[in-house]
């Protein structure tokens, strides 16, 4: 799964995202772990996420410097993993 956050970090600030894993993906089984990493630190950083529920992950990134940012986001039910590529914008304010 490859998405793109529509909402722009700013650099030198901490939001919050969030990614939903599908129900479909998920059938009947909740999350049990996540992995959430950002693939360049000198643009976003991650900080610490946790599971919302049974499908949302909450994300809090903070901004480093403008640019492009891959966040992957791995998640595991019970019996199954997969995992997303998130794509993020990071501003100037």
């Amino acid at each position: 799964m490859i998405e793109y956050w529509d909402k722009p970090l700013k650099v030198g600030k901490t939001d919050v995202y969030y990614a939903r894993v599908s129900e479909k993906w998920r059938e009947t089984e909740s999350l049990t772990n996540q992995s959430v990493a950002s693939t360049d630190t000198n643009v976003a950083t991650v900080g610490t996420t946790e599971l919302v529920g049974d499908e949302i992950i909450k994300i809090p990134l903070t901004g480093v410097s403008p640019g492009l940012v891959q966040i992957d986001v791995d998640y595991d039910t019970a019996t199954r993993s997969d995992s997303a590529k998130i794509f993020l914008n990071v501003s100037e304010d």
